[in-house]
C-alpha cells in the first residue's frame, strides 16, 4: 500500500466524472482550500476473509450492481485498515440529506464508490461554498458560523472510482486500485455566505 501527496492536475484525471468539473477541485487545491494524496494497493493486498465479511454486511444495504457493492466493501476494508472501528453503510453527512456509501462516523471519513455524481459534495461537505464566474472560482466561502458547523466532524471525502471503464459488469480491468483522499488545505474560507439560512441572527 502506497500513498503520495498529489497536485492540482492529478484531480483532472481522476474519475468521475473528470473534466470541466474536476476542475472546480483543481482550483480549490491551487488556492489552497483543498489537499488531495492518493493510496494504491494490489487487489490481493485485500484480505480475502476482511472482504467476505464486509461484502455480507454490504449485501444489507443499498448497492446498483455487484461491482457498487464490491467496492463498498473495499472501502470498508480500507477504512477498517485505517483503525476505523464502526462502519456504516449509506450514511447521512452531517445536516444533509445526501449519504455517503461507506462512513467511518468517528473518525470522519465519507467513502464515494463509483460514480461522484456532483463533486460539490466534497467541498461542501468539508464546509465550503464556491462562487463561479463563468468556468472560474471567484470566492470561496464559509457554509457555516463556526459555532454551528456539523462539517467540523468531517475530516476526509475519499472517491474510490470503478476500476472498469463498463460498471454493470462485474470484471475488473485493473489488478490495482486507488483511493483518492480529499481533505481541507492549508487555508481556510473566513467570508461567510449568508445566502444560507444558517446564518441568520
Amino acid at each position: 500500500m502506497r500513498t503520495e501527496k498529489r497536485g492540482p492536475e492529478a484531480t483532472l484525471h481522476i474519475p468521475p466524472p473528470g473534466g470541466r468539473a474536476n476542475g472546480r477541485l483543481k482550483e480549490l487545491q491551487e488556492m489552497g482550500y483543498l489537499s488531495l494524496e492518493t493510496t494504491t494497493f494490489d487487489l490481493e493486498e485485500v484480505s480475502t476473509r476482511k472482504f467476505a465479511e464486509a461484502r455480507r454486511s454490504v449485501a444489507k444495504s443499498v448497492v446498483l450492481n455487484p461491482l457498487h457493492a464490491d467496492l463498498k466493501a473495499v472501502a470498508a476494508w480500507f477504512l477498517q485498515k485505517q483503525q476505523s472501528t464502526t462502519i456504516r453503510y449509506e450514511q447521512l453527512y452531517p445536516r444533509s440529506l445526501r449519504r455517503a456509501d461507506v462512513a467511518a462516523v468517528n473518525e470522519g471519513a465519507y467513502a464515494e464508490v463509483g460514480m461522484v455524481e456532483d463533486v460539490s459534495r466534497i467541498y461542501e461537505m468539508l464546509g465550503m461554498d464556491v462562487v463561479m464566474r463563468g468556468s472560474s472560482i471567484s470566492s470561496v466561502l464559509k457554509r457555516y458560523p463556526a459555532s454551528d458547523d456539523p462539517t467540523s466532524s468531517v475530516r476526509a471525502i475519499l472517491s474510490i472510482p470503478f476500476p472498469s471503464t463498463d460498471p454493470t459488469v462485474r470484471a475488473w480491468e485493473l489488478d490495482e486500485l486507488a483511493i483518492h483522499r480529499y481533505c481541507r488545505g492549508n487555508k481556510r474560507p473566513t467570508t461567510p455566505n449568508r445566502h444560507h439560512p444558517w446564518w441568520s441572527d
